[in-house]
């Protein structure tokens, strides 16, 4: 893993949307290929994204060098799903959950989930929390 100093994790706005769209369309495509089939054509959709923003709880990785390009994204909530209690989790215990994560394909190995990770530890310190945890497939 490389450290790029010239990505930064910022919250999204709006304006990412078309970016993330575009992200989500091509990470989908080579998760279906390899048999991975949690994410397809109906989730996770811009209203999925749309909510996030709104919430303030989804974050961008960009490049600083290429005019802002977004190379991926991270849902960063403390919604945990009442089916985490089936692999005996209490979910009664406050957490920063990372949902709808991916990196676009051209932008993977350069450290960037890295720094997604660490955005989800600094959210829980902020709060006071005392556990992360990851929903994915």
């Amino acid at each position: 893993m490389s450290h790029n100093p010239e990505i930064c994790i910022r919250l999204a706005t709006e304006e990412d949307l078309d970016a993330i769209e575009m992200i989500v369309q091509q990470v989908v495509k080579e998760m279906n290929a390899v048999g991975n089939q949690q994410w397809d054509e109906e989730y996770p959709l811009r209203p999925n994204f749309q909510v996030d923003v709104d919430n303030g709880e989804l974050w961008v990785a960009e490049n600083m060098n290429d005019e802002g390009h977004v190379l991926g994204m991270a849902a960063l909530t403390e919604e945990q799903s009442i089916e985490y209690k089936d692999c005996g989790w209490d979910i009664t215990i406050p957490a920063i959950v990372m949902h709808r994560a991916a990196v676009a394909p051209f932008a993977q190995g350069q450290g960037i989930s890295q720094l997604f990770f660490a955005k989800q530890d600094e959210i829980s310190r902020e709060r006071g929390y005392n556990l992360v945890r990851v929903d994915t497939n």
